[in-house]
């Protein structure tokens, strides 16, 4: 308010000034140009020129501001447009999560133009579309993608690739995938997707040559991975025992198994499963000598009584050294019942008929079975003990007696209606 007043104050000190000095000396101003003049007092000149000063800069002012309306008019109607963009790109996404594949292909599409990530929305539109099963509208949705973001080729190609594994067209995708990979050999993805396409194609040699970048890569935990490489060695090593028998001779065959074999992992050539596999494959192709080593190695690196009860029916090169062998292995598994009998079979390959009776009572001691007394049974018939070959059968048929269904019988003693 004080400020308000002094301003007056000097305001109308001003004014009296002026006025007074208007009165003093009016003065003179002439303006001639060609053949007109404009005679008037300098006081009112001066008067004159400052609204044609202060007009000029009124006008000045105006049209700024007419030109910052357009501005915010267009920024108002950009801005409109992103609001509309951005809420049908939301509604498209929810109608994908919620499966209206249809309404989230329109959506999506609607909403890409203005939309700050127009790659998303035509992705997702493409996979909206193949739902539906629509082939051309995921095509042309994955073409508007490369055209809004040349830039992002690995992501169009993943989401292809996946578009068509999900088509099932796996050939597609895998040309897709082998190209990404030219670019892109690290990228974790890209190697998960060819796992996948290589299962899907059953291109177990394919896939075996792929698993050290698996594992490099972990696009899977380790467990999953070992599962994996198992059982592509397990068909690998039963196609080349197997899949060409009416065209090659058990010799190419054998030869066929034993190449697969020398290619499969150290870590995987000592896992129970796979061992038994290819063991089972040698006897098949009549080569059961070649067998014995495989089992050993198995054997001493991880203790097995599946492969112990194999090694007891495999007829190596070397009765006597594998008889010996299965002999050390009692110095720390001298309670295996698998073990005693396998020793017992190895006992009779070598014609050591006590060994094989003593290894055969010790192994029904330590885990009767009907294997055991059957096997006993037998060699007692041959060395002319015909009662205590009885008993041992007898036994063996109460074992599996146990294991019948409780059933209503006949009573012997009033004998059958």
């Amino acid at each position: 308010m004080k400020k308000l007043f002094i301003l007056i104050l000097l305001v109308l000190a001003a004014s009296a000034w002026v006025t007074g000095k208007i009165i003093q000396d009016p003065g003179y101003l002439l303006i001639s140009y060609q053949n007109t003049t404009v005679e008037t007092s300098l006081w009112l000149g001066l008067a004159l020129l400052l609204i044609a000063v202060l007009t000029v800069h009124a006008i000045i002012w105006l049209v700024a501001k007419l030109a910052a309306s357009g501005t915010l008019m267009r920024r108002w109607s950009s801005n409109h447009q992103h609001r509309r963009s951005t809420n049908k790109t939301s509604r498209g996404l929810i109608n994908y999560v919620e499966g209206n594949y249809g309404a989230a292909q329109k959506k999506l599409s609607q909403g890409a133009e203005k939309s700050e990530t127009p790659l998303i929305n035509y992705l997702t539109a493409a996979r909206a579309a193949a739902e539906n099963g629509d082939e051309q509208a995921t095509e042309a949705f994955l073409h508007k993608a490369y055209e809004v973001a040349p830039g992002d080729g690995l992501a169009i190609g993943i989401a292809k690739a996946e578009i068509k594994i999900q088509q099932g067209q796996p050939e597609q995708a895998l040309a897709s995938l082998l190209q990404l990979r030219k670019t892109n050999a690290k990228h974790q993805q890209v190697h998960k997707l060819l796992q996948q396409v290589y299962i899907d194609l059953e291109d177990w040699d394919a896939l075996n040559s792929l698993m050290p970048a698996l594992r490099k890569l972990k696009v899977a935990p380790a467990a999953e991975l070992d599962k994996l490489e198992h059982k592509v060695a397990m068909i690998l090593l039963t196609q080349a025992a197997r899949e060409h028998g009416s065209t090659l001779s058990l010799t190419e065959r054998t030869t066929q198994l034993k190449a697969v074999w020398d290619k499969v992992p150290v870590k995987s050539r000592r896992h129970e499963e796979i061992t038994l596999c290819y063991v089972r494959l040698l006897k098949e192709l009549g080569k059961p000598e070649w067998a014995e080593s495989p089992l050993k190695e198995a054997i001493n690196q991880q203790w097995s009584e599946q492969l112990i009860s194999e090694y007891g029916l495999t007829n190596g090169k070397n009765p006597q050294r594998q008889l010996a062998t299965a002999e050390g292995w009692l110095k720390t598994h001298a309670q295996s019942a698998d073990l005693m009998l396998a020793l017992a079979r190895l006992s009779l390959l070598n014609k050591l008929w006590g060994k094989a009776r003593e290894h055969l009572q010790n192994c029904i001691k330590l885990k009767p079975g009907v294997t055991a007394h059957t096997e006993l049974a037998r060699l007692l018939k041959h060395l002319g003990e015909e009662q205590s070959s009885h008993q041992h059968m007898l036994e063996s048929f109460r074992i599996l007696e146990t294991g019948l269904p409780l059933l209503p019988m006949p009573d012997k003693a009033k004998g059958t209606a």
